[in-house]
């Protein structure tokens, strides 16, 4: 029989997948997009930060968020693209 999985081990895998999902969301409709020079990713990200705070996230909490995430983008890329 398989082991029990952990609850944190559960939601963390819920969370990567909705994540996965929802850039894979965005590549489709990058490549889809009706629009000559339509920026998808920017009007994403706009749309999301304010889908975050009507939320509850807060301003501070979601730049913070942010500006880690991109941090961390740069040590991921590696300088690439």
């Amino acid at each position: 029989m398989g082991e029990e999985r952990i609850p944190s081990d559960i939601w963390q895998d819920e969370l990567m997948a909705a994540v996965e999902q929802f850039a894979e969301a965005l590549k489709y409709k990058d490549e889809t997009v009706p629009w000559l020079g339509h920026e998808t990713l920017t009007g994403a990200m706009q749309y999301l930060m304010t889908e975050l705070w009507d939320r509850g996230f807060s301003s501070p909490e979601i730049e913070k968020s942010f500006k880690a995430a991109l941090e961390n983008l740069q040590s991921y890329a590696a300088g690439e693209r």
